[in-house]
């Protein structure tokens, strides 16, 4: 299930954070409301034109993605292309993803793979977000129109 982590100390991009319980991508747990949210990110971004690097999110010959908590093809390929823009913008090895097509839930104290070494992909989808947007809409993506109101509902019970 999505939710939403507290820090304990804001952070100079983020106040809190936004997580999945289960891993997104082939063969995975694919629920719906991490599902959703993987999506919602991947459409917002995608929404704008190019990142610092000049790349676009939104994958080269791809329609829009659908925020419907379905996982497909089409929210592989933008999982993919997300952490293969995000690859290349990094300063440095600390801050490249794992480039496997998934998005793997974050574990407590988390920030990199213990096997890969890499950035958990759902740390940088917030970050990407928080860097497009600025860290204030990121504290309110409830406001974000492309934000599904099932999902709004699922991270305040």
């Amino acid at each position: 299930m999505a939710y939403i982590k507290l820090l304990k100390a804001e952070s100079r991009y983020v106040r809190h954070v936004y997580f999945i319980d289960g891993a997104v991508g082939q063969g995975r747990a694919n629920r719906r409301d991490d599902v959703l949210l993987v999506q919602f990110f991947l459409k917002a971004l995608s929404k704008r034109s190019e990142v610092e690097s000049g790349e676009s999110y939104q994958p080269p010959g791809q329609r829009e993605i659908q925020v419907d908590g379905v996982y497909g093809p089409a929210t592989t390929a933008f999982i993919r292309h997300f952490q293969g823009v995000i690859d290349r913008a990094a300063t440095g090895p600390a801050f490249r993803p794992w480039q496997d097509g998934i998005v793997d839930p974050v574990p407590p104290g988390g920030t990199f793979g213990a096997v890969h070494g890499g950035v958990y992909t759902m740390i940088s989808l917030n970050l990407a977000y928080s860097s497009l947007y600025g860290k204030d809409a990121h504290s309110r993506i409830f406001s974000d129109p492309f934000l599904p109101q099932e999902l709004a509902a699922a991270f305040f019970i």
